[in-house]
């Protein structure tokens, strides 16, 4: 069974709709991220879950337990918010120990309970300072620490890391996946951020307009996509799209992309395509900027791309330019590539494909067609 299973859930302001129904499992010990732009109803989820935003319609179990109706204080679930919600006239220690005191625990086991917290998330020597005078790190920590004293059953984060600058984001979202792993913990993240949803969580639920796109894991969404808004939102730079047209050849449906890009496709690859396309038939394509080849020269089936810009990052180097409306990255070096040995701009780089890289798309409902 299930530890979290949300059933038809559904939210409603009057007449406008903001979750239609979403179904979603969690298994004990998940670490779960519901990633999506802004307006998505990822937070809204999540308050619901917590019971801080009323439900419309479905239920919420929890271990076979229905919490549907049950008050947020009952649900044994802690909350870390985007703002860190601190007691601006307490110290660490009575931030974390705050709700144990409210339940008026035993004091050796309050004692015992921050002690362990401060121990993991590194506040020695903190305890007795107020917020104020404590970094947004700092905070962000004692924060969770709130959180660990009162071992719930779930862990919900909403946007914790969004106020944090990159390099202590980048620290703080190892140290709350560590502490996922040490506590055994059933945690629920919230971000609109990719990388974090990326590199933190066993799986990705990928909402838009309060549907679940895709649930699975990083890899299954990234390199298997199951429609065209999934393949778009993760990566950086994102997907690149094309028209493309499915066509016969010697060994097969073959798919030209923007008229010119022949994309090279497995026996295997070249069945399923027969079995789901026509020849004639148009298609969207969607190639990935680190499946782009820089071809030796230009040819009848590669991609002319008119260099308009370039990123060097040291460990790795983007180009960009244009092909009519549509923009198109690729990247061209990765390992410690020297800046003056990239493309310049103004230069055309003939591009092919690796094969079986690419992705096929219905350009009317926007779901895959080369799985």
């Amino acid at each position: 069974m299930a530890y979290l299973t949300l059933e038809k859930l559904r939210k409603a302001y009057g007449k406008h709709v903001v979750i239609p129904e979403i179904d979603l499992e969690l298994e004990a010990g998940e670490f779960v991220c519901l990633v999506g732009p802004s307006g998505s109803g990822k937070s809204t989820l999540l308050r619901m879950i917590a019971g801080l935003e009323s439900i419309s319609g479905g239920r919420v179990t929890v271990a076979g337990a229905d919490i549907t109706g049950t008050d947020p204080s009952d649900r044994d679930m802690a909350m870390v918010f985007q703002s860190y919600a601190l007691y601006p006239h307490m110290t660490v220690r009575d931030n974390m120990s705050f709700a144990l005191r409210m339940r008026n625990e035993d004091k050796a086991l309050i004692q015992e309970r921050v002690a362990e917290a401060v121990e993991m998330l590194d506040l020695h020597g903190l305890e007795d300072r107020k917020p104020s005078a404590l970094s947004g790190g700092q905070r962000q920590r004692v924060a969770m620490g709130r959180c660990i004293v009162r071992k719930p059953k779930l862990f919900l984060f909403d946007e914790p890391l969004s106020n944090l600058d990159a390099k202590l984001r980048t620290a703080t979202r190892h140290q709350i996946r560590r502490l996922h792993d040490q506590l055994g913990a059933t945690s629920i993240f919230v971000t609109h951020d990719q990388v974090e949803a990326m590199t933190m969580a066993d799986r990705i639920a990928l909402l838009d307009h309060g549907e679940v796109m895709q649930i699975g894991t990083p890899q299954e969404l990234y390199l298997n996509p199951k429609n065209r808004f999934t393949a778009g939102f993760l990566g950086s730079p994102e997907m690149n799209f094309f028209s493309g047209t499915a066509e016969m050849a010697e060994n097969g449906l073959h798919v030209r992309a923007s008229d010119s890009l022949f994309l090279p496709a497995s026996d295997a690859r070249l069945k399923r395509l027969s079995d789901r396309l026509v020849p004639g038939q148009t298609v969207e394509v969607g190639v990935r900027p680190e499946h782009f080849v820089i071809a030796d020269a230009p040819g009848p089936d590669t991609l002319s791309l008119p260099v308009e810009g370039q990123e060097w990052l040291g460990h790795e180097a983007f180009v960009f330019g244009r092909i009519g409306k549509q923009e198109v990255g690729v990247r061209v070096a990765s390992g410690a590539a020297a800046d003056d040995t990239l493309p310049r701009t103004g230069s055309a780089v003939p591009l092919t494909v690796l094969e079986d890289t690419w992705h096929v798309f219905d350009p009317e409902t926007g779901e895959t067609l080369s799985l």
